[in-house]
């Protein structure tokens, strides 16, 4: 009933390609360490709800707004503050290469859309991130990926690994990393 009602909101905001989140079967953590380009041990700082189009590299948004000038529907979803913005002090770093010892994570704020809506300031987390958005489908041109995404930052979802800190998994990681 939730994802009904959650799909029925986002077509009355505009929302024509949404439909309710499905994951494929969990990766083993020896799956994910292949599949993911970054995994990190961190702790969350803070968190804020942002727009979509703050998401992006600004020359691609600016680029979007002028295709989609026409088409108030996309361009009102560029305005809507639908995404977590997660800071993370990384403490452990498995997977990738941050620039600094704190990294921002992007995810949708509701889990019908993906995200992973279970971060809290002060927990630590194993966060399993991707440089890519599994969010811009709605704005990929004729099949070709173009690549929206902000430089040093990370997207993650529900469908990955992330969870709360878990010794266990963290030393499982420490194993593949050698």
């Amino acid at each position: 009933m939730n994802k009904i009602l959650i799909l029925i909101i986002f077509s009355l905001l505009g929302y024509n390609n949404i439909s309710a989140c499905s994951c494929k079967k969990e990766k083993t953590v020896k799956g994910a360490f292949e599949y993911h380009e970054s995994i990190v041990h961190g702790k969350v700082l803070n968190k804020t709800l942002v727009t979509v189009g703050s998401t992006m590299k600004k020359e691609k948004l600016d680029s979007l707004k002028e295709v989609y000038k026409e088409d108030n529907n996309k361009l009102k979803s560029l305005s809507y503050k639908s995404i977590l913005k997660v800071e993370v002090e990384v403490i452990r770093e498995f997977k990738g290469k941050s620039e600094s010892n704190i990294v921002t994570i992007f995810t949708h704020k509701y889990g019908s859309a993906c995200g992973y809506t279970r971060f809290e300031v002060g927990k630590e987390y194993l966060i399993y991130g991707s440089s890519k958005s599994y969010l811009y489908f709605q704005f990929q041109r004729k099949g070709k990926y173009i690549n929206y995404e902000l430089e040093n930052t990370f997207w993650t979802s529900h469908c990955y690994r992330t969870k709360k800190y878990l010794k266990s998994e963290a030393q499982e990681l420490n194993k593949l990393m050698d």
